[in-house]
Order: structure tokens, then sequence, then C-alpha cells
């Protein structure tokens, strides 16, 4: 009698296993990975420093701080501690945020997901993902073709996002616009102050 009960929970358990789509092959979701050309976009290292300076002549330091997040879940039931959740495809991430002791330019990503004309529930594989910037919203990098050219610090850039907030819960000090270039990263920030803060220095 023992002997079959234990084959009983053996038989349960791996039942279990089978029906959490966690446990099944990688193989059976779609991984979306960065290409060579989404790099490009990928500015900053670790630690590094930004200096800004306004137009009042004050200035303020920041600090880089990067994640790099490769082959993340995508899916519902995700949380800590779930027991069962659902994986639609893989996709990678790249994070920074920006901070300083005065203030923060918060946090941005670089992040690949579906590309445009599939579901999540029909992710399809062998096909490059969409590549996407978000920080006010989400922006199609492979699809934005609206780059403007700007002087910042007598310097000048050529593939310049215009990233502005929908200014939802917004104070003085907090971001307005940011001007972010492909290969410069933040070129400028304003605030809705008034205040506008050019990039100087960068080591």
């Amino acid at each position: 009698m023992i002997k079959y009960l234990y084959v009983f929970i053996l038989f349960f358990l791996v039942s279990c296993i089978k029906e959490n789509p966690t446990e099944i092959s990688k193989d059976k979701y779609p991984y979306y990975s960065f290409q060579t050309t989404d790099k490009e976009w990928f500015n900053y290292k670790n630690g590094e420093t930004l200096i800004f300076r306004n137009q009042n002549n004050l200035t303020d330091t920041f600090t880089v701080f990067v994640e790099h997040n490769l082959k993340m879940e995508a899916g519902i039931g995700m949380g800590i501690g779930s027991t069962f959740s659902t994986v639609y495809y893989y996709y990678d991430e790249e994070k920074y945020n920006i901070m300083s002791m005065k203030s923060g330019l918060g946090l941005y990503s670089f992040d690949t997901t579906l590309p445009d004309g599939y579901t999540k529930e029909n992710p399809p594989f062998n096909v490059k993902g969409e590549f996407v910037m978000s920080y006010f919203g989400l922006i199609d990098i492979n699809k934005f073709s609206n780059f403007l050219t700007l002087t910042a610090n007598n310097k000048t850039y050529n593939y310049v996002i215009k990233g502005v907030s929908d200014g939802k819960y917004a104070r003085d000090d907090n971001v307005k616009i940011m001007y972010y270039d492909k290969f410069g990263g933040i070129i400028r920030y304003e605030l809705y102050n008034g205040t506008i803060w050019d990039l100087i220095v960068r080591k």
C-alpha cells in the first residue's frame, strides 16, 4: 500500500511541474535579443560621471548606474513567490539610473519586445523583435524618423530624440523634456521650473 502511495505522490509532483510553463524547455519560447545595431544606442558604462550646467551657470554632477539584463521572461504571474506563471517570450533590457546628490534624471531603458503585428499569445520564432526606448512612454527606435539636430555646450548632435513628460504629478524640479543622442546619451534636459541643463563633461 505504501509503495502505491509513493508512486501516486511522485506522479502528482511530476504532473504539477509539467503544468508550470516556466518548467518547459526555453526553446518553446522565442527570444528577441539585442542586435548589433541596437547596441549602438548604449552610451554609458557603470560608474560614469556626467556634469551638466544650466543658464545660471550652476552645475550638477551625476553618476550612471547600469544594469544589463539578458533573456528576461515576459509573461504573467512573474512576481516574487509566484508558483504558476505563463511565459510568452524572452527579451533583453539595458537599464540606466542617473543620479546626483541634488536630483535624478530617473530610470529609463532600452528593451526588445514583440515584433509588430503579433500578439503575445502567438509570438513568432526566428524574427527580429522591436527595439524600444522607455522614458516618457515607448519610442520604437527602428521606426523613429523625427531625429533632431541640437547644439549643446557648443557641440552639435545629429541623432537626437526628444522625450516630453505628460506632466502628471510633476514638481518644479522634475524633468519636463529630455534630449537623448544616439552617440552622446543625454545631452540636455529641461525642468518644469524653466532651467535648462546642458552636458559639459562626461568621464
